[in-house]
């Protein structure tokens, strides 16, 4: 569903002010810039914890987009499976390259806007965690 991501704000709410404080040791909710932060893959930085909310578009998009020739053959009451299976390869290629774009732009606008005080803290938190698991 298109509008789905407001429907995810609960959940946000839960991961945002319960699930990471606790996952830190903490009770202090997560700031904005701290959220971003966090929900960057591993590679460029964060924890991976995605935003439900601000994710919810894109992953729609994403699926309408790879869905699309088996939604065609349902309309054309089409039986048969007839699906390009090297299309398919080269758009689950191009929105693997689409989301890295955003999440490497993501990474990018949230460097210009952190303290430096937010990455020594989050170099700290990251090494807790690590010893934790």
């Amino acid at each position: 569903m298109p509008q789905v991501g407001a429907l995810m704000q609960p959940i946000e709410t839960i991961i945002r002010q319960k699930f990471l404080p606790t996952l830190f040791g903490s009770t202090v909710p997560v700031t904005d810039n701290e959220r971003k932060l966090y929900a960057l893959p591993g590679r460029l930085g964060g924890l991976g914890v995605d935003n439900p909310v601000l994710g919810a578009g894109h992953m729609y998009s994403e699926s309408v987009e790879f869905t699309k020739p088996l939604k065609d053959l349902i309309v054309a009451s089409i039986a048969e499976l007839k699906i390009d299976l090297e299309d398919q390869k080269s758009k689950k290629a191009s929105i693997k390259r689409e989301r890295e774009k955003r999440l490497h732009k993501d990474a990018k606008d949230l460097r210009t806007v952190v303290t430096e005080d937010l990455q020594r803290q989050w170099i700290l938190r990251k090494r807790r965690v690590r010893l934790q698991l």
